[in-house]
């Protein structure tokens, strides 16, 4: 018997849940693992409450069902603790349900209510497709707790006091280090069950968790993670890029230049903007790199492309600080999905970063990447660094002698870095989420073999 077989020798098609609940960028390789999985022969259902990831798996092999009104109601208030207690409540009794109906579960994530039950009623599967693991010491950093007011405080001592009396599993961590978490909902999420040692993605009781590259993968097992159920996949958000690069030709390029309005013989710089707001640190650092440029590259324009969720008026004010620019300059703020991403990054001629996943596409599309840390901003500004796939600057005399070296026509080669990194961090692979579902389906091999063997 095959992966979809069972133990009574009655053929069926292995049916996998997928609790899609809403439209998140991170979560845009469903439409490209749905049907993968229906053409190796698995079943697929998807859960949701938004008319846009329907939308997003129009065409696909896929049932979708509707998450029930309750449900919907309750997500929506999980930061009350009334209303986050009757998720938690609702989910356990909907995942024993949901358990019998289906084989397998595929889990956007697996850190909040509704997804860690399933983790926990089902096989399961999570995949890992950030920047957020790239690196141990960055990892804690980030994660490290900054909550306390003050040492004397009440609800300090009391949760401290919590924490000792069960010895230390109360409250999260990773690697003894205390980490981010939101007290009232600590308190409801351990009563109603949770029980990871923290609130990363994959840490939970999942049984599979496929990462992006090989590096990644040794900081997990460093981080805690078992690694028998940590696989490499490569990152399935971004199995068309290959596609993408061999049909984005000279005339694609020069067409979308055009339609942002950037001439063909300007040299164009494209900066991706991760943070969600601006602090003054962080907007004075970008504006100094963009004047650096300016100032050395003539009719230099420049895209400044902000994350989805930034704030509204960070836009407007950097805006303002640049209007000199005038028509060399765009601002963009709609998300229109990494392939828009990647012809951006295929038409410009430097990619500039500080933060960012679209560094990752960057690097599998083979683009020059100029990263920067010139100002301690406390938001990841090690990533680039620690990625190794660009030119790194750290002083404005180190980026100064870098516009130098592309005004002289002696950029240098980064292809081997660009290699490197590919392989520690984000595979180049057009296979990610073919390789997901070899996962999946190795699951329901080893349950055969077992059955065999009974």
């Amino acid at each position: 018997m095959n992966g979809n077989e069972i133990a009574d020798g009655k053929s069926r098609r292995k049916r996998i849940l997928i609790p899609y609940f809403w439209s998140y960028y991170l979560f845009d390789y469903m439409k490209l693992l749905v049907p993968q999985l229906s053409k190796d022969g698995f079943d697929v259902v998807v859960l949701t409450y938004q008319e846009t990831v329907v939308e997003s798996l129009s065409g696909c092999q896929v049932e979708v069902r509707w998450v029930p009104a309750g449900f919907r109601y309750l997500i929506a208030r999980s930061n009350s603790v009334p209303h986050r207690v009757c998720l938690w409540l609702a989910a356990w009794c909907w995942g024993l349900v949901l358990r019998k109906q289906y084989d397998f579960v595929i889990l956007p994530w697996d850190n909040r209510p509704v997804w860690y039950v399933l983790s926990c009623v089902m096989p399961s599967l999570t995949c890992h497709n950030t920047t957020e693991l790239i690196d141990v010491d960055l990892t804690l950093e980030k994660e490290r707790y900054r909550g306390w007011d003050s040492s004397n405080s009440l609800l300090h001592k009391v949760l401290l006091s919590i924490d000792a009396l069960l010895g230390g599993r109360f409250l999260p961590r990773l690697l003894g280090q205390m980490t981010q978490f939101y007290p009232k909902q600590l308190v409801v999420d351990r009563l109603m069950g949770y029980r990871a040692q923290n609130f990363l993605q994959g840490f939970s009781k999942v049984d599979y968790f496929t990462v992006s590259g090989h590096k990644i993968k040794d900081n997990c097992r460093v981080l805690g993670i078992d690694e028998g159920k940590i696989t490499v996949t490569g990152n399935p958000n971004y199995d068309t890029l290959s596609h993408v690069r061999k049909t984005f030709d000279t005339i694609e390029r020069e067409r979308f230049r055009e339609n942002l309005g950037i001439k063909n013989n300007s040299m164009l710089f494209s900066f991706f903007l991760s943070p969600s707001s601006f602090s003054e640190a962080q907007r004075t650092e970008v504006l100094r790199v963009v004047g650096e440029i300016d100032a050395a590259i003539a009719d230099a324009c420049f895209v400044l492309k902000f994350h989805p969720k930034t704030r509204k008026e960070d836009p407007v004010a950097f805006k303002s600080n640049l209007e000199s620019l005038g028509e060399r300059l765009l601002i963009e703020t709609v998300f229109r999905g990494d392939e828009h991403n990647a012809h951006l990054v295929l038409a410009s001629d430097y990619v500039v970063q500080k933060q960012s996943t679209v560094g990752f596409i960057a690097m599998l599309l083979g683009k020059n990447i100029i990263s920067y840390n010139l100002q301690d901003t406390d938001y990841e500004d090690d990533m680039y660094k620690v990625l190794d796939a660009s030119v790194h600057v750290e002083s404005i005399d180190e980026l100064r002698a870098v516009l130098r070296d592309i005004r002289n026509g002696d950029f240098v080669d980064l292809k081997g870095k660009r290699r490197d990194a590919c392989h520690k961090f984000c595979l180049d692979t057009c296979e990610a989420n073919k390789n997901i579902s070899k996962v999946v389906q190795r699951h329901f091999d080893s349950q055969s073999r077992a059955v065999k063997v009974t």
